[in-house]
């Protein structure tokens, strides 16, 4: 299923809601087939993040490299997800919110709003 944002996978997932294929041998992520096919090689020490928080999501525009203490801080400590970061992009375009203002509404930092605005974070 693909919509505007999250290109959601329809066949088989896992127990933690990861699309999965299988070849009758062995299972493989099918968010990390997404990205090796679009994106290339996965180095071995490295993990696919969903920059969109949807495990089920197989978009390459929403996988990114990261290591493993990347994609821990940012999925067990992120106030924002991708549809807040969108809002935020929506409402500071107005030009009737300041990066304050933003973070206020959403609970975080000035710079992380900032960051969000100017594509240094939530690369989307």
């Amino acid at each position: 299923m693909k919509t505007e944002t999250c290109w959601g996978w329809t066949k088989s997932k896992t127990k933690a809601g990861y699309g999965k294929i299988s070849d009758g041998q062995k299972t493989l992520l099918a968010h990390r087939i997404s990205y090796i096919l679009n994106k290339g090689e996965i180095p071995n020490d490295l993990q696919i993040d969903h920059l969109c928080r949807n495990r089920w999501c197989v978009n390459p525009d929403y996988l990114e490299i990261v290591t493993q203490a990347r994609n821990i801080q940012r999925g067990l400590l992120a106030k924002l997800n991708f549809n807040k970061v969108i809002k935020i992009r929506e409402m500071y375009k107005t030009g009737g919110f300041s990066y304050r203002k933003l973070g206020t509404i959403f609970n975080v930092s000035n710079q992380n709003i900032s960051k969000i605005i100017n594509n240094q974070s939530w690369k989307i």
